[in-house]
């Protein structure tokens, strides 16, 4: 028995022509402009996005997900992997 996989199986959500993750920056600043009545999270929302764009495009895929796991912010599941902040090991 065979079966097709599509090609696009790991592909990002697409929101019009942009991916989620290329304009999340841009409605997290919109949502906190709405909440708070300034227009300053609205431009750092832009101005975050288009680092993250630059940086998309010169690093590998889900770049961020790997520093935030080496800086000690994203932790994992496994009991095998040990945390990203965690730098020497001792015997």
């Amino acid at each position: 028995m065979e079966s097709r996989v599509p090609r696009t199986v790991d592909r990002q959500m697409v929101f019009l022509m942009w991916e989620v993750d290329d304009i999340a920056w841009s409605i997290i600043g919109m949502v906190i402009t709405f909440a708070t009545g300034s227009y300053i999270p609205l431009i750092v929302g832009i101005v975050a996005t288009n680092i993250y764009l630059r940086m998309k495009e010169k690093y590998m895929e889900n770049f961020v997900i790997h520093w935030l796991y080496k800086k000690g912010i994203l932790s994992s599941r496994s009991k095998k992997l040990v945390p990203g902040y965690i730098r020497r090991f001792y015997e």
